[in-house]
Parts: C-alpha cells; sequence; structure tokens
C-alpha cells in the first residue's frame, strides 16, 4: 500500500509539472498547421530524427546508468560519486558529438545545423539533469522546471511565427530556450558544477557505468531503427508525407504524457525493487496487468475524441493526417507498455535481455515497413510500429519470466482487440455524433474495468468528509 501511494504521490507531481503544461503545446497545433507548410515541418521532425540518432547512441543514454546506480548508495556525498564519475563518460560524448556532427555537415548541408546541434546537446543535458534531479527526490522542482520551461517554448513560438513571422528554426530555438532554463533551475539545487571535489571520481565506477551503459548505446540504434527509420522511409515519398505523419504523432502525446508521468514514478520505484520472491513477482505482474487495462482505456477514449477535435485543432491542409492517427495510437500503448517493460527488466540490471527486445522489434519494424510502404503508404509506418512494439513486447515478458514468476494476463486481449476494431471503424466511417457515443461508451468501459478502484476512492472521499464533519 505504501508503494502504491509513494507512485500516485510521484505521478500526480509528474503529472502537474509534465502533462499539465505540455498540453499547451499540443494546442499550438493550429498555429504550426497553419504557419508552417507540410513539407517544412517534415524536414524538421526528419532533421531532429537523425539527430537524436546521434546523440543517443554517442552519449550511451549514461543518465539512466547514473540514475540506476545512485540507487545503490544511500549516503549523499557517494551518490554524487556516481555523477561524477558518469559526467566523465558525458563530457567524452559530447566531444565526439561536437566532431562527428560538424564533420558530417562539412559533407551533407543541413538547415539552420546550429541550431540542429544545440538541439541534440540540449536533449542530453536535460536528461542528465532530470534523472539525477529525480534520484536525490526533487521532483517537485524537476516537475516546476518542467512546467516553466514548457510556458517559455509555447510563448517563444507563438511570438515567433505569429508576429515575427519565422520559419521552423522557430521550432529549435524555442524548444532550446526553455529546457535551458530548466536546466538552469535545476543547477540550482543539484550543483553538478559546483560540488565536485577532488578524488569523486572513481576509475573504477567510470568502467562499471561504462559497461552498463553500452548495450543502452546500441539499443539506441536499435529503438532509432524502430521509432526514427520509418520517417527515413517516408521521406522517400516527399517530405510533406513526413509532415502529415509529424502531425498524426501528436494526437497520442496526451496518452504518451499521461504514461510518462507514472512511468518516471515507476522507474522510482522499481530500481530499488529486484527480489526474486514471490511478493515481488506477484506486485509486478499485478503492475502490469493493472497497467495494460490503463493503456487500453486510454486508447479507447482518445481514439474518438481524436475524430471530434481534429477539425478544431488541424488546418486543413494536414487533412491526410487524420487516417493515420488510430493506428499510430494503438503502436504509442504497444511502445508505452515495452518502457514499462523495460524498466522492471533494468532493475535487474538485464540490460541485455533489453537490447534483443528493441533488437527484434526494430527488425521486425524495418522489414514490415518495406513491405507495406508501397501499397499502404504512411499507413505502413504506423502498422510496422505496432508490430515491431508487439513482438518487443512479447519478447520482454518471456525475459521478465525468466527472473521472477512473472503472471501476464493475455485473455484480457479477448475483449480488448475487438473493442479497438470497433472503434476505429467508428472513427473512419462515420462522423461527429457516432464518434460522440463512441466517447461515452469508452467512460462507460473505464468505470466497469476499475470499479474496484473508483470504490475504494468513493470510500475515502466518504471517509474524509466524514471527519470533517466530526471534527466540527
Amino acid at each position: 500500500m505504501q508503494e502504491a501511494k509513494r507512485v500516485a504521490k510521484s505521478t500526480v507531481i509528474y503529472l502537474f509539472g509534465s502533462v499539465a503544461t505540455k498540453l499547451i503545446s499540443f494546442l499550438l497545433l493550429p498555429v504550426h498547421t497553419q504557419y508552417i507548410a507540410p513539407a517544412e515541418l517534415g524536414y524538421y521532425d526528419l532533421a531532429t530524427t537523425y539527430i537524436l540518432l546521434i546523440s543517443s547512441v554517442l552519449f550511451l543514454d549514461i543518465w539512466s546508468g547514473i540514475m540506476r546506480f545512485m540507487f545503490n548508495h544511500q549516503k549523499l556525498e557517494d551518490r554524487y560519486s556516481v555523477i561524477y564519475s558518469g559526467l566523465v563518460l558525458f563530457f567524452s560524448s559530447t566531444a565526439l558529438y561536437a566532431l562527428l556532427f560538424f564533420g558530417i555537415t562539412l559533407f551533407f548541408p543541413v538547415q539552420y545545423k546550429v541550431y540542429v546541434f544545440l538541439y541534440g546537446l540540449i536533449i542530453c543535458v536535460q536528461n542528465l539533469y532530470s534523472y539525477v534531479s529525480r534520484a536525490l527526490g526533487y521532483n517537485v522542482l524537476f516537475a516546476a522546471s518542467g512546467a516553466l520551461s514548457t510556458l517559455i517554448n509555447v510563448g517563444l513560438n507563438l511570438l515567433l511565427l505569429t508576429v515575427f513571422h519565422w520559419d521552423y528554426r522557430a521550432l529549435y530555438l524555442s524548444y532550446i530556450s526553455g529546457i535551458l532554463v530548466q536546466c538552469l533551475l535545476l543547477e540550482g539545487k543539484v550543483h553538478l558544477l559546483t560540488r565536485f571535489r577532488r578524488g569523486m571520481i572513481q576509475s573504477s565506477l567510470v568502467k562499471q557505468l561504462f559497461r552498463f551503459s553500452l548495450p543502452l548505446s546500441v539499443n539506441s540504434v536499435c529503438y532509432w531503427l524502430l521509432t526514427g527509420y520509418n520517417k527515413v522511409v517516408i521521406s522517400s515519398m516527399g517530405t510533406e508525407f513526413n509532415g502529415y505523419f509529424a502531425v498524426a504523432t501528436k494526437f497520442s502525446l496526451v496518452l504518451n504524457l499521461l504514461s510518462s508521468c507514472f512511468s518516471m514514478a515507476w522507474q522510482e520505484l522499481a530500481f530499488g525493487k529486484s527480489g526474486q520472491d514471490a511478493g515481488t513477482a506477484q506486485f509486478y505482474s499485478k503492475a502490469t496487468n493493472l497497467y495494460v487495462k490503463f493503456l487500453f482505456c486510454g486508447a479507447l477514449g482518445l481514439i474518438p475524441l481524436v475524430n471530434l477535435a481534429f477539425p478544431y485543432l488541424v488546418d486543413p491542409q494536414y487533412q491526410s493526417a487524420l487516417s493515420i492517427v488510430p493506428i499510430y495510437i494503438l503502436a504509442t500503448v504497444a511502445g508505452i507498455l515495452s518502457t514499462f517493460l523495460n524498466s522492471i527488466l533494468t532493475a535487474y540490471l538485464k540490460t541485455t535481455s533489453i537490447f534483443y527486445c528493441t533488437l527484434f522489434a526494430c527488425l521486425t519494424n524495418v522489414a514490415t515497413v518495406h513491405l507495406l510502404i508501397g501499397p499502404l503508404g504512411v499507413q505502413a509506418a504506423c502498422i510496422s510500429l505496432l508490430l515491431g512494439y508487439l513482438v518487443g513486447d512479447g519478447i520482454g515478458i518471456y525475459a521478465i519470466k525468466k527472473q521472477i514468476p512473472f503472471q501476464f494476463d493475455t485473455k484480457c486481449f479477448l475483449y480488448m482487440v475487438p473493442l479497438l476494431m470497433g472503434f476505429i471503424f467508428v472513427y473512419n466511417r462515420y462522423g461527429a455524433i457516432a464518434n460522440l457515443f463512441m466517447t461515452l461508451l469508452a467512460l462507460g468501459i473505464a468505470a466497469l474495468l476499475f470499479r474496484k478502484y473508483l470504490a475504494q476512492i468513493g470510500r475515502i472521499f466518504r471517509r474524509v468528509r466524514s471527519s470533517r464533519k466530526t471534527n466540527k
């Protein structure tokens, strides 16, 4: 019960700081789709896809390693020793990143290359500060700084696009500025630049972090082949199709952000829980099965809502994106589950298993997208991504079962799959009234699946109300 309260509390904090404000950026869709042409938005999306590949590979996902090893220590001084040992790898990666990026641009021209370079670097810096601040327990500050970062991003977007009439470079500058402010605020608390003392770097820790993170680096390549490669394939049809795909992916943002808040809270709990007893197995089994139902309900409600909101949020020149959304939402759900399962494997230091999950997922994706891109067009990217994630999820569940007696409920798919297909059918064939009805139906299904938990919440509220009346 205490663990559930801890996860719930952290989730609410992240919800306030991340989702509540980043939803504002979702509302920028009308501005982006009105002031930026599909081809330009597609080029921006493709450029950021490439730069994320380079940065994630070179930086070894070192922030995950730092956070994981920090939980091995109780003393603050020992935790900072882990941080500074990890920073040796981080700064080495920064040098390699700069050399490789500007070396590549000598042979392959990149529009706004300085912006692109800073975009990739600032994301890595943000990941470092975010993981360290959360590991140190500064969750509220992390959430608040994220909120401020998003507001700055949104404000600059509106100013540069609508007042100064910039092109898509406004997206780079706005994002970089917002993240930079967040990192400066977090630095004021975690003091990464000022706390260093001689002897805090341990060569043995550097080696351990490198061995832990290297498979994650290779995993990043596979992950990019899973999530980014499809954009390269789409670009062969024209960058305007990347623009349609980019807009379609925005509509899964709500589900993605809600789940990311829970995932951040979940990581903090999972990283400190790696026993092989029956109690731990039961905990992970129950949490996973509950999470699957949560994701299912989220997708079920989001699909008809997108149909209702699309005409009000997206400029008519992006109408082709409408049909892409539902399958991409399903792919997002499968990807969120993959992240959740990987957190369990990371708790057991099974990064090699994570690599195999992502490897087979990306191989499935790459093979399928080339088979389907001809007959299905952009839709092929969504279908292949969905199939890839499902393969990775299956392997992840198998890998967890090798560690603990993990019980995954497959019977739920007997009703989930038909319902999802039915909702997508209505989405594609009928209008607003039918999709409004499906939204209400989704709420009813969610209430039915979570009736036990809703009843518990109701009892808590009644006790609180009764207690207040007694005190009066």
